[in-house]
């Protein structure tokens, strides 16, 4: 199982990132991906941003027609998780990365992202 971020799902959608074709090539595995609301909301609000309204719905209908990918909401304890990883990063890391991190602990799952704070993170809490 992985837990999405914004950095690859905005990859996924962006031709011009130079992440774009390893985007493309991490999401096919067949994993399950969970994509936390916030993440998903980040992203949409990203690619409307960057792309306008059209590529936003497109990448946004997508997501949610993947049979291997699910949207979550977070629950209370996450949040809690989340908030207080973000004190103890002291701003290194921004919440929905801290989300992300927090999901990964809760669901025994890896980080699917770009992120290389994250990355660092996640590396440092499974050793």
């Amino acid at each position: 199982m992985r837990i999405a971020d914004t950095s690859l799902l905005y990859a996924l959608f962006s031709k011009d990132d130079v992440h774009h074709k390893e985007a493309k090539k991490r999401f096919k595995i067949p994993d399950p991906i969970l994509i936390p609301a916030d993440i998903w909301s980040e992203t949409i609000s990203l690619i409307h941003y960057r792309q306008g309204y059209n590529m936003a719905v497109e990448a946004g209908e997508s997501l949610l027609d993947l049979p291997h990918v699910e949207l979550i909401s977070s629950r209370m304890d996450i949040v809690r998780s989340s908030w207080n990883i973000y004190k103890r990063t002291k701003g290194n890391l921004s919440i929905p990365d801290c989300v992300v991190l927090t999901l990964c602990d809760d669901r025994k799952a890896s980080p699917l992202t770009f992120d290389k704070g994250i990355n660092k993170h996640y590396s440092k809490r499974i050793k």
